[in-house]
């Protein structure tokens, strides 16, 4: 358990849109959409199966989707945060 905060205390106010943390939302909405396509990719080679290999193409848009999706959330909430440390009535 945390020690409390010291009375006064004011955690500090994020100014600048962090890059970095929306392009690490990115990697890891991809890390994880790949291990659900690996995963995917061997249930469905198994032999008593009929579901059917995707395509290489489908393969990397899903990634890619998943990639945009990650950075989207990640870039939404770093405006609200932004927004938040430039408003003083909150």
């Amino acid at each position: 358990m945390p020690l409390p905060h010291p009375l006064g205390y004011q955690p500090p106010r994020q100014s600048r849109f962090d890059r970095r943390r929306v392009l690490l939302a990115a990697v890891v909405f991809i890390f994880l959409a790949s291990v659900v396509l690996v995963l995917g990719c061997r249930a469905a080679a198994h032999s008593s199966n009929a579901l059917h290999h995707a395509s290489p193409q489908r393969l990397l848009v899903v990634l890619l989707v998943a990639g945009g999706c990650g950075a989207w959330g990640e870039s939404m909430r770093q405006l609200a945060v932004v927004a938040r440390s430039h408003n003083p009535e909150d």
